[in-house]
């Protein structure tokens, strides 16, 4: 159990090494390395770090998804260890990491900036969704509402208001 210890931790030094490179690529391939020896071998006090140190590097590289996956994996191992201060970390990062997925939906809307594309966000957040791909509807597919539609919109935001 110690050598996987240390050889998960070269993985991991090894991943400090080329991130600082700027070869996340390689680094994040070490980081999965560094999973993959603590599971094997069952280090459990290397468990979370390894879960967390990949998520960072998801989060890193913009794969907020898979980010999110590890900070949870993360997450739960600190809880069954009882380490309170990783577990708190990790709770934390896994909102992070799934408000940065939900922004990547949330932003062409904002940036289209047509009423109607406004109107649906609006909806969305009100309908306050847990997952973001629920909202996934082409910019293109908006369409301004008609006077008469918005006047039906109107009419019935009044009587719900009632």
């Amino acid at each position: 159990a110690e050598y996987m210890g240390n050889l998960g931790l070269a993985c991991e030094a090894l991943a400090v090494s080329y991130e600082k490179q700027g070869k996340l690529d390689i680094s994040l391939s070490y980081l999965k390395e560094f999973v993959e020896v603590t599971e094997r071998s069952n280090v459990e006090a290397m468990k979370s770090r390894a879960f967390r140190n990949l998520a960072f590097m998801y989060n890193r590289t913009g794969d907020y998804s898979e980010a999110y996956n590890y900070f949870n994996h993360a997450f739960v191992e600190a809880q069954s260890q009882k380490d309170v201060k990783s577990s708190q970390l990790s709770r934390v990062m896994c909102g992070v990491s799934w408000g940065n997925e939900m922004q990547q939906v949330y932003n062409p809307y904002i940036r289209g900036g047509t009423r109607s594309a406004v109107e649906g966000l609006i909806k969305w957040k009100s309908e306050r969704t847990d997952y973001a791909n629920t909202f996934v509807i082409p910019i293109n597919d908006f369409k301004e509402p008609t006077l008469k539609e918005r006047e039906l919109i109107s009419q019935k935001q009044i009587s719900e208001d009632s």
